[in-house]
């Protein structure tokens, strides 16, 4: 997937102190990323209609992290995908007499334009 550009991230005193996750079968909370190289995957969008508020709400959570383990000094490896051959997708364009590649590659180009004005960081 081709991505957005990157927002500017401003250079701060100091390091941010380790992400600590709640590890369920401990009953304790970890380390996030323990080694130099932290990694994430986030499932992507199914390109048939607009960004919406939760798209918004994970892919701003996932950018939290990503800046937080940036800041801790960790190099970070970010993967999100599109899911773009499903249901949805092709239901919506036989609904609107579309190719659903032409419908796919124009939600994916709003979806970018929706997360470049968040100022989200882009998966690698």
């Amino acid at each position: 997937m081709d991505t957005w550009p990157a927002a500017t991230i401003p250079s701060l005193p100091g390091r941010a102190p380790q992400t600590l996750v709640y590890d369920t079968p401990s009953k304790a909370y970890v380390v996030a990323a323990r080694d130099r190289l932290a990694s994430i995957y986030a499932c992507g969008i199914t390109p048939y209609d607009a960004t919406h508020i939760g798209h918004a709400a994970t892919y701003i959570a996932w950018d939290l992290l990503v800046r937080s383990w940036l800041d801790s000094g960790h190099e970070v490896r970010y993967v999100q995908n599109v899911t773009d051959v499903d249901d949805p997708l092709l239901e919506r364009a036989a609904r609107d007499g579309v190719d659903w590649r032409d419908l796919a590659d124009r939600e994916i180009e709003r979806y970018r334009s929706d997360m470049a004005a968040l100022r989200l960081l882009p998966p690698d």
